[in-house]
């Protein structure tokens, strides 16, 4: 992997005398510059990396024997270039020479789905989008499957190169949300060189609606002070469709002032999340107010609120 530190064992034995001289390099070829002759041949460059080996040698008998072990950190420049290892020796009539050619790959630095329009409706069309980025080498293989079953009707973009000499992809595929679609799963999977098994993506299709999960409500600081602002904040996760509101009250008296809301975030799987916030400054006769976040969604049966006790202690009072 292009980044990750490898290591090459070059085992060297049955030899006398001890002395020997072992060198390690990476040895990569670049086009002549001149002529541009084909009889010109590639140019060999050789970059030394003896510095990073160890060679300890050992004594069977009459005979020594080393392992000599190298461990280097490969880029994707590496790819196709070749590790050697070079022997020389007394009893070696010329310089003999081991190598191994390098194949460097880049795991994906993303692979999701997204999906257009994010809240899809019945009787309207969908695109699912399956996204890897940043990926090393080219060859890949992005299959959509619906329940199980490999769907031929897919559009593909690419591979296409991307920064740093890395490679993307965007795979999809499109479908009308009639009833029958309702609760399928759609899979991506994703087969590259650098993944040790096939990596999959899912999506269900989902109309009806999926209710949030409302956390409690985390205060901050946790122990309040008398005259100095502090933050509660609610954490709704899950939801489906986007729209949904919250509103803040205190001792069952809604507030205006002091309310705000994140952006809402579309996670992999087509759910939202987002988080409510109320800032005050809390009084001594604040003490014993009870706070409640209130979470309205189309997919709720009911409302679901979280609330919150202040309680100030005589530690409280600002000195």
């Amino acid at each position: 992997m292009a980044g990750e530190k490898m290591v090459a064992i070059c085992n060297i034995s049955g030899f006398r005398p001890k002395a020997v001289n072992i060198c390690w390099y990476i040895e990569k070829s670049s086009q002549r510059m001149g002529s541009g002759h084909h009889e010109d041949g590639p140019l060999l460059q050789a970059t030394d990396i003896t510095s990073h080996a160890s060679h300890p040698i050992s004594k069977h008998g009459n005979l020594f024997n080393t392992i000599s072990q190298v461990s280097y950190i490969p880029s994707v420049a590496d790819d196709g270039a070749k590790l050697v290892c070079a022997v020389r020796h007394k009893a070696l009539g010329a310089k003999t020479r081991r190598e191994s050619h390098i194949k460097v790959a880049v795991r994906p630095k993303k692979t999701y789905i997204t999906s257009w329009p994010h809240d899809p409706s019945r009787g309207e069309k969908l695109t699912l989008s399956c996204i890897v980025e940043r990926f090393y080498p080219k060859p890949i293989a992005v299959t959509w499957l619906r329940n199980g079953q490999v769907q031929s009707s897919v559009a593909q973009f690419g591979p296409f190169p991307c920064e740093n000499d890395f490679y993307s992809i965007w795979s999809q595929i499109c479908l009308t949300l009639t009833e029958e679609e309702e609760g399928v799963m759609y899979t991506c999977q994703i087969t590259h060189t650098s993944l040790r098994t096939i990596e999959e993506l899912t999506y269900e299709i989902n109309t009806k609606g999926t209710p949030p999960e409302v956390q409690f409500i985390v205060a901050n600081p946790v122990k309040p002070i008398i005259g100095q602002e502090m933050l509660l904040s609610c954490k709704i996760s899950s939801f489906f469709p986007r729209d949904i509101s919250a509103d803040w009250y205190k001792d069952d008296v809604k507030l205006d002032t002091g309310v705000c809301h994140s952006l809402c975030v579309t996670n992999t799987n087509g759910v939202h999340l987002m988080l409510s916030f109320l800032k005050f400054t809390p009084a001594a006769e604040d003490d014993g107010s009870v706070f409640k976040c209130m979470v309205q969604h189309a997919a709720l049966r009911n409302l679901e609120e979280r609330t919150y006790t202040l309680t100030i202690t005589a530690e409280s009072h600002i000195i």
